[in-house]
């Protein structure tokens, strides 16, 4: 959701998507806080390849990556692309490449 700076998924949890207060639709879908972590299972991992993610949006994702040793992040027309530049300030030691390397 790059409309959306600063956004957490934790911050939001239950509001739902209908126009219903009762209704959670995403309540089997996302642990609320006091029930686990997201992201936890990205604590093991030394060595990880993003393709069409957005540097915005969930800040939770974006700290657990910071995390990790080895990130390569491939960009669409990377050249042009003003998403480098918040990639970099976000993640230190990320490498980027262009996605015109899976062509």
């Amino acid at each position: 959701m790059p409309e959306i700076i600063n956004y957490t998924k934790q911050n939001n949890f239950g509001e739902g998507l209908y126009p219903d207060d009762k209704l959670y639709p995403a309540n089997d879908l996302f642990p609320s806080s006091g029930m686990g972590d997201l992201y936890a299972k990205l604590d093991d991992i030394e060595k990880l390849d993003i393709f069409g993610m957005s540097p915005y949006g969930d800040e939770d994702l974006i700290n657990k990556i910071t995390k990790i040793k080895d990130v390569t992040v491939y960009i669409y027309d990377l050249k042009n692309n003003s998403e480098k530049d918040e990639w970099i300030r976000k993640v230190k030691n990320v490498k980027l490449k262009d996605s015109e390397e899976f062509l």
